[in-house]
């Protein structure tokens, strides 16, 4: 992984999408609750951030030059800001309705993920710089949402054959991060720490294998936070794993396998199932108790990057979120459509069409 500017740090960020085709068009009820996604354009090194209701109405811009990373939090949203005088990233946390903004740190270099807390008081984030033996070394960071007692609790060298950094993510409750150790390769442990980075230990003691490429988006913690979903590959057969680690005990449980590519892991709100994509570009859905797993679209394409998809579920549990791209366009560009898939039917609605969408979450 190379630093060619800001341009690559679009491909780091930006969830990238699979060929695919829509099976349905009907329009899912308004909840409340709100889409607030990143739109790219050409015109614009990151894009632009807006937010629709899943009816298709009110669609608002918020903030240009900008993506966002992680689902809103308290009203609150974190983002990511281009400066094109300065030639820097900006994280910057503000109201969902685009006021109140507030700059918490800058970065010449890459800045990977951000998150705000569910409490909002504490942003986690990770930034990336050179270092003189290895292309990258990735920190991981935790702050204030103004910028101050920021602290870094880990940090991991990449080299450029890597193409991957530290992913963490803080708890349901808000008072633990746990995030991959990369340090050895197809031998990962994911650890856990509190928000100021004590009281770290490895949940799984036997190591689990994640393909590099996973590392974006690559586990969930589950919504009672005594789980964490990731998605593993057995090194013998090849297959691909949904599973499942205690936090508590590090007891690891597969609950579906098979042989070909994974997206990444998304809990259901009441936690009994899973939904992740798996190619060529198909919304599959695991139950944790039964391990039956139930395929709800049909979406005919390539496979291409779909690793890093991840989908999402509205905070009802009716809907699940994810993008997808016909790739017509070819070129860097490649983003997806923003499109809804109704749990129970299975129906398919596309929010947005122009295959420009590259970050999406639910939120308020």
């Amino acid at each position: 992984m190379k630093k060619t500017g800001f341009f690559l740090f679009l491909l780091f960020v930006v969830i990238f999408m699979n060929s695919c085709k829509d099976n349905a068009t009907d329009n899912p009820q308004p909840g409340n609750y709100k889409i607030f996604y990143t739109y790219i354009t050409e015109d614009e090194e990151l894009g632009s951030i807006y937010s629709i209701n899943p009816d298709l109405s009110n669609v608002t811009f918020l903030k240009s030059n900008s993506a966002i990373f992680s689902k809103t939090q308290n009203g609150k949203m974190v983002f990511i800001e281009v400066d094109t005088i300065a030639r820097k990233l900006n994280l910057k946390v503000s109201s969902t309705d685009g006021t109140n903004e507030v700059l918490v740190n800058s970065f010449g270099d890459i800045l990977r993920d951000a998150e705000l807390s569910p409490k909002g008081d504490k942003i986690l984030y990770v930034d990336m710089d050179h270092t003189p033996s290895y292309d990258f070394t990735s920190y991981l960071h935790v702050c204030n949402p103004d910028g101050s007692d920021d602290k870094i609790l880990d940090s991991t060298m990449i080299s450029q054959s890597d193409d991957f950094s530290i992913e963490a993510e803080i708890s349901p409750d808000g008072n633990s991060i746990a995030y991959i150790d990369w340090s050895q390769a197809n031998k990962e442990y994911i650890n856990v720490c509190d928000l100021n980075g004590n009281n770290k230990r490895r949940i799984n003691q036997s190591p689990i294998t994640i393909a590099s490429s996973f590392a974006f988006y690559s586990f969930r913690w589950s919504p009672d936070g005594k789980d964490i979903s990731v998605i593993t590959r057995d090194k013998q057969t090849g297959e691909m794993l949904v599973t499942i680690l205690n936090v508590a005990t590090g007891t690891i449980s597969n609950i579906y396998s098979v042989n070909k590519y994974l997206g990444k892991p998304a809990w259901s709100p009441d936690g009994k199932n899973i939904a992740f994509l798996a190619e060529p570009c198909n919304l599959w859905v695991v139950n944790k108790e039964t391990k039956t797993a139930t395929q709800l679209t049909d979406l005919p394409g390539k496979r291409n990057d779909i690793g890093t998809l991840s989908p999402q579920w509205s905070p009802d549990g009716k809907y699940i979120l994810f993008e997808y791209t016909k790739n017509e366009k070819g070129g860097d560009m490649n983003q997806g459509n923003l499109t809804l898939v109704e749990f129970q039917t299975g129906k398919v609605t596309i929010l947005i069409q122009e295959e420009q969408v590259g970050t999406a979450f639910f939120g308020w």
